[in-house]
């Protein structure tokens, strides 16, 4: 028989109960959500803020980012282990990264990266801050004991957001002893670049000047590039650059797919190389290796 006790806690149970589980789903405590945005881009983290502009969380990756209310095209509530498990390429180091250059974007902050062609060429990246990025380069060819070396600074600038991109580009270098004496090893350039697109599915055009063993060219290079996103984990991306040599065009380019993953990206392609003295297309293969720091 119920006692007049047991008759009152009973009553709480169904009183109190749903509310106090309500209250435990709707707290102010931890909330993990996933956004999926109008161009198909997708966060999932912890939710910082949320209110009739924007939507604020933080990844794995990025410590703090804010959506737009007016980009977002879906969101649902996720559990703490679908944010560490799920990501997108577009949160990664070489998310906006070609085969060598990357585009307008750039590096996002605090994020670095290693990606070798292994063994002959080796490149790092680093952001800096929102912005600015720099790129390292090395290569093992080595002629007469010089190993070629560089550094790609880069200032990066929305005109749009998500959309329209610009940056400038600087290069420095030295070692690459094939010159004519007594011109030094020396080369640098600059370069001007627009991007048109999101981080992982864009079209980039840039033109720049080029100097090599004291020789400065009066004619421009010109480049384009783009990367567009096949699968979660799988992109193809183009980079190529075409120049005059003497009175000679040149085309230097490459194509390649790249699979990514969280902290290591596998990317299968071919580099190759048409006009000046060349007779058709001189092509190598590529297969390069990359890792993601965070």
């Amino acid at each position: 028989m119920w006692t007049k006790r047991g008759l009152l806690l009973l009553n709480l149970f169904f009183l109190i109960g749903p509310k106090a589980k309500a209250q435990d789903i709707f707290s102010p405590g931890p909330q993990y959500i996933l956004v999926r945005t109008t161009d198909n881009n997708v966060y999932s983290g912890r939710l910082l803020r949320m209110d009739s502009t924007e939507v604020v969380i933080q990844t794995i990756v990025f410590d703090k980012i804010a959506i737009p209310r007016s980009a977002v095209r879906r969101l649902r509530p996720v559990s703490v282990n679908h944010t560490r498990l799920d990501f997108a390429p577009e949160q990664t180091s070489v998310g906006g990264i070609y085969l060598l250059n990357g585009s307008a974007y750039g590096i996002p902050p605090r994020q670095k990266y290693y990606s070798s062609f292994f063994p002959f060429y080796h490149h790092v990246g680093i952001g800096l801050s929102n912005g600015l990025s720099v790129r390292g380069h090395f290569a093992l060819f080595a002629d007469n004991f010089e190993l070629p070396t560089w550094i790609a600074p880069k200032i990066s600038i929305p005109i749009l957001k998500e959309k329209l991109i610009f940056a400038a580009e600087g290069l420095l270098g030295r070692g690459f002893a094939y010159y004519i004496p007594p011109l030094t090893s020396d080369f640098g350039g600059f370069q001007l670049m627009l991007t048109i697109g999101s981080r992982m599915n864009n079209l980039s055009v840039g033109s720049g000047l080029a100097w090599f063993g004291g020789y400065f060219p009066q004619r421009p290079f010109f480049s384009f590039s783009g990367i567009v996103q096949l699968a979660k984990r799988l992109s193809v991306q183009t980079e190529n650059y075409v120049f005059r040599q003497l009175e000679n065009l040149i085309h230097m380019g490459g194509l390649g797919l790249r699979y990514h993953g969280r902290w290591l990206n596998i990317e299968a392609g071919s580099v190759f190389q048409t006009g000046g003295d060349l007779v058709g297309v001189q092509a190598l293969p590529w297969l390069a290796v990359s890792v993601n720091f965070y």
